[in-house]
């Protein structure tokens, strides 16, 4: 890439919750070593759906600015 992302944006499929997070934040808090399949875990953060009982219901984060890139 030319240059740098500096934030990326984060939707749930689930639930209403989305917002932006700033990848200079996720690194410090995760580090450089997270791979891409652990980061929708590790950003769902409090989801209500994070613990449902049903697969279907549960949280399930995508990331909109991402999956454009790749």
């Amino acid at each position: 890439m030319a240059a740098p992302i500096d934030s990326i944006e984060a939707a749930c499929r689930a639930c209403d919750r989305r917002g932006r997070l700033r990848t200079d934040k996720l690194v410090r808090e995760h580090g450089k070593a997270m791979q891409m399949p652990e980061l929708p875990r590790a950003i769902s953060g409090e989801c209500p759906k994070l613990a449902a009982a049903e697969v279907h219901d549960r949280c399930d984060i995508h990331r909109p600015t991402l999956d454009a890139l790749f």
